[in-house]
Formats: C-alpha cells, sequence, structure tokens
C-alpha cells in the first residue's frame, strides 16, 4: 500500500538524519508535525447563517419572517409582507466554544502524512466576541427597498495541547529518533456584508419577487504551531528543539447576491424560497519550522494555494400569521460540502502537509480498500440540512404591546471529517466510529422578549447550543 512505502522512506530518512547528514531536502521531508493540529483547528469554520436580530434569533433563527428588515438580505421578496418604513439596530455578544483534543495530535503513521490519530476531545474555554446589525427598509404598494449591514457573523477560537509523542521512527539499524511537541492553536473570523434588496409585486397582495447584491468582507485566521523536541539515542545533535508553524490568512472583499420568491396563497398564509449564493476567498497556506539552537538543518518551509468557498444557501419556508401571533419556520440546505477548496490532487490514503491545497486529499486513491463517506471523498465536508422555526405571540397590555418568542433550530454535522480504515484503533473511551474528527448535530434552542410602545420597540434574544450562546438587543422604528 501507499502509505507502507512511504514509512519505509520516512525511516530511511530519518536514519540518515540521526547520521548526522547535513541536508535541506531531509529537513523538508521532516516538516509536518504541526499538520494534524493545523487539521484539527481548521475543520469547522463557523460559517453557519447567523440570526441578525434579536427577534429571528429567539424565533429559531428563521431569516423569512413578516418582511421587516431583517430579511433584506437573506430573504429580500418577504419585504413586501410589511408595509410602511421601518429600522432596526442590533447588537450583542456571541460566546462560542468547541471541543478539542487535550493533547498534541499526531498521525498514524508519521510526519510524511497518515490518517489522523483519533483521541477524545475535551471543552475549552469561551471566547467573547461583539456582533452587529443594522438595516433599514421602505415600502410602496408595488415595490421595496432596503439597505443593510451585517457583522454578526464572528467569533475568535484558542487553545493550547499537552506534550505528547508525535513522531517515533526507527531505520532498524539500532538507530532511534522521537519527536515531542506542545501546541498552540487559534481560529479567527469575522464576515461582513454591506448591501442592498428590493422587491417587487407582480401580482400585488399575491406574488412578491425580489434581490438582494452585497459586498462581502471575509477574514479568516487559522494558526497552529507546535514546541518541538528531537532526541534519539544516536541522534548526533542531541536534544533539539524547534518551533514549527503552519497557518492561512483569508483577508479580502468579494460580491455575494441572492434571489428569492413569496407567494402569498391565503392573506394569513405565505410560502417563500431563497437562494443565496456566496463568493469564494482566495488564500496561501504556509508551513515552516525555525530550530532554536544554530547550526542545526532542522530549518524548512513550505506553501501551498487554497480558497475557502462560503456557503451556497437554498431554503423554502412557511410564514402563518393570525392576529396576535406569527408562526414561521424554515428548511434549508447549506453546501458546506464545498467550503473548502480546490480538490487535490491525489495524494494516497494519506492526510500530508505535502498535498496540494489545505493538505489534505479529496479523491479515493485506487487499492486502498476504504469506503468514502460521500461523493467518492475521502477527506472532506458534507452538505447539511437546517431546520429552524419560531413562534412570536403579542399580548396587548395597558400602554403598548409585550411580544414573547421562543424557537429551534436542528442543523447536520457538517465538520471536516476523514473516513478511517478498520484497522485504526478505538479512542481511550472505544468510540472508533468511521471517521475521525466525528461530526455532530448543532442542537439550538432559543427565546425572547420584547415591549413595544407607539412605534417604537426594544426586544432581546437568546438561543444557546452545541458550546455556543448568543445574545442580541434590538432596538426598532416603524414610520408610516
Amino acid at each position: 500500500m501507499e502509505f507502507v512505502k512511504k514509512c519505509r522512506l520516512l525511516g530511511g530518512l530519518s536514519f540518515a538524519l540521526l547520521l548526522g547528514v547535513p541536508s535541506q531536502a531531509l529537513a523538508q521531508y521532516g516538516l509536518g508535525y504541526v499538520h494534524p493540529l493545523f487539521v484539527l483547528s481548521a475543520r469547522e469554520p463557523v460559517l453557519t447563517e447567523s440570526a441578525p436580530t434579536s427577534r429571528s434569533l429567539a424565533m429559531g433563527g428563521v431569516h423569512c419572517v413578516s418582511g421587516l428588515a431583517d430579511d433584506a438580505l437573506a430573504c429580500p421578496a418577504s419585504l413586501l409582507l410589511s408595509t410602511g418604513t421601518d429600522i432596526v439596530l442590533s447588537a450583542g455578544p456571541f460566546f462560542y466554544s468547541r471541543n478539542e483534543p487535550p493533547t498534541t495530535p499526531t498521525f498514524l503513521f508519521g510526519q510524511l502524512g497518515g490518517f489522523l490519530m483519533p483521541v477524545d476531545f475535551s471543552g475549552t474555554g469561551s471566547s467573547v466576541t461583539p456582533v452587529a446589525f443594522g438595516a433599514i427598509a421602505i415600502r410602496r404598494p408595488r415595490w421595496a427597498v432596503a439597505g443593510v449591514f451585517d457583522a454578526t457573523n464572528r467569533a475568535e477560537h484558542q487553545f493550547d495541547t499537552l506534550p505528547s509523542v508525535v513522531g517515533r521512527n526507527e531505520s532498524g539499524h539500532s538507530a532511534f529518533l522521537q519527536v515531542t511537541a506542545s501546541g498552540t492553536a487559534s481560529v479567527s473570523q469575522a464576515t461582513t456584508k454591506v448591501g442592498g434588496a428590493f422587491s417587487l409585486a407582480p401580482i400585488r397582495e399575491r406574488l412578491f419577487v425580489g434581490g438582494a447584491v452585497y459586498a462581502v468582507h471575509f477574514r479568516y485566521d487559522v494558526n497552529a504551531a507546535v514546541s518541538e523536541t528531537w532526541v534519539g539515542d544516536l541522534f548526533p545533535l542531541g536534544p533539539v528543539k524547534a518551533v514549527e508553524t503552519e497557518s492561512i490568512t483569508f483577508d479580502e472583499w468579494q460580491p455575494g447576491w441572492a434571489l428569492a420568491a413569496s407567494v402569498r396563497v391565503v392573506p394569513h398564509f405565505a410560502i417563500v424560497a431563497r437562494w443565496q449564493v456566496e463568493p469564494q476567498f482566495d488564500a496561501t497556506r504556509t508551513a515552516a519550522r525555525r530550530p532554536l539552537a544554530a547550526g542545526t538543518q532542522l530549518g524548512a518551509t513550505s506553501s501551498a494555494a487554497a480558497q475557502l468557498q462560503l456557503p451556497e444557501v437554498r431554503a423554502v419556508g412557511v410564514i402563518v400569521t393570525a392576529k396576535n401571533t406569527v408562526f414561521a419556520t424554515e428548511l434549508s440546505r447549506i453546501s458546506f460540502g464545498n467550503a473548502f477548496q480546490s480538490t487535490s490532487a491525489d495524494c494516497g490514503s494519506l492526510i500530508g502537509i505535502g498535498c496540494p491545497g489545505w493538505g489534505w486529499s479529496e479523491t479515493l486513491s485506487g487499492n486502498t480498500g476504504l469506503q468514502p463517506f460521500e461523493d467518492n471523498k475521502l477527506v472532506g465536508t458534507s452538505d447539511a440540512f437546517v431546520l429552524r422555526g419560531g413562534i412570536e405571540q403579542t399580548i396587548p397590555i395597558r400602554a403598548g404591546y409585550l411580544r414573547l418568542r421562543g424557537g429551534a433550530h436542528v442543523e447536520q454535522g457538517h465538520a471536516l471529517l476523514e473516513v478511517l480504515p478498520s484497522y485504526v484503533t478505538s479512542t481511550p473511551n472505544g468510540n472508533p466510529g468511521d471517521g475521525f474528527p466525528t461530526r455532530e448535530d448543532v442542537n439550538v434552542w432559543s427565546a425572547g422578549i420584547a415591549y413595544a410602545w407607539k412605534d417604537m420597540e426594544l426586544g432581546v434574544g437568546f438561543a444557546t447550543g452545541n458550546n455556543q450562546t448568543r445574545i442580541t438587543s434590538d432596538f426598532r422604528l416603524r414610520l408610516p
């Protein structure tokens, strides 16, 4: 098998290193102990659609509710489900965390590449990131326009890993080399959208169509670093310490757009469909090792072009309104499977720093005996269905209205996954599965409350699930 050949080559190279052959080429082959930590750090970009305001947040994140300015970018056709002019300003904190490996991850077969070694994950501390949203929608009997600023999709995450053995190679000639490493990694993402939307009514009070065009600023940084100690029985340099890093940074503007249509079947029942197309961004993945002592031959660098495609969304929803009640639900399909680009050339059945793009192969090598999880991919993400739903109940009180909201949403797990062969050992807690890291569905429940008087409203929404919590407060102003 291909991985056996690579492991034998690795053994020969490590033996040459042990004999003290000063070669930059040999150091280049040794680069890659940081790659498993980089892979796990980048496995799950925070690309899920964010609820822009407390109202949509409290109602399960539904994007098409009743045509307020909240809906403008994601669901522009619904703007004509409301009347007059409305302005909304929203802000709040986003608490983000996820489970990470407690010790420095490694490959099953060494730094040239291999399957990620399964480990149990543990919780990490939460980070807090401010989010904000603002929109205005102006309506006339047969048309509507809106302007939007959306900075609700952003998060920060950092974690450390304890020392572990990430490389142990024997040449077969009594020479032995062991590499121990501790690690640190961080992920930072901020997506900002600025744009406008319009809605038309070809059939008044019945059929509405709309579109949105916006500019997307995408900033996404993934950084992983390991502090290595190289030591061996016949290692002529003695214990050598080095720092190995791998990173990728996206930071640019690109255009995006959305189309939507809404049919009001009866006065209190509407069906909405939407299609949101997001841009692709380019960057360079870089890796390097820096020895901490002069005169060693462990320095090396590597780079590869990679892309990240923000996921396309197709969705259909239902809105039911009564005198004091609004119910909305939506089923969407999000193309997370196209997020990591481009498809790498076949690197065999192994993940390795030498693979193009993000450093993993998405094609299935012949004669591996493995079954790909979907689309003939060995490593990659999958598309996900997301079901959202929420209800709003308005209660008249003496000086205005009290609005109570609640909802939930369920999202299929979509993080990067690698198919594992049957002979890979299970995690310490006995959860082998057929892939690593395992995907987890996202289950979120939400609630909110608002008080409206005259033409104004103040509200707050809360949503939590899967180590993430979002709190958002709104101020709304409605004009005739």
